[in-house]
């Protein structure tokens, strides 16, 4: 979810987080795997779990979020981003 604070000039990125038992498990067997090596390199010798790259790509990139605060940060170029 995408808000915006005209008082505190501020634009958020809310994500709730893990409310059921499956999801939570979901996320520890694949924090085990990720020991493994399942992760998603990056350039600069970073990298991220997979599970929290795929859900990035679903809730942010895929489903149009980015845009949104994209447009966001066009209409309100002073705010600060802040992700909760």
């Amino acid at each position: 979810m995408l808000a915006v604070s005209e008082a505190a000039k501020s634009i958020y990125v809310v994500y709730k987080s893990s409310n059921m038992d499956k999801q939570l498990i979901t996320e520890f067997v694949h924090s085990i795997v990720a020991q493994l090596g399942a992760w998603e390199k990056f350039e600069a010798g970073t990298g991220v779990m997979t599970y929290f790259y795929g859900a990035f790509q679903r809730l942010f990139i895929n489903s149009g979020m980015r845009n949104e605060l994209t447009k966001l940060k066009q209409t309100y170029p002073g705010y600060k981003v802040w992700v909760c």
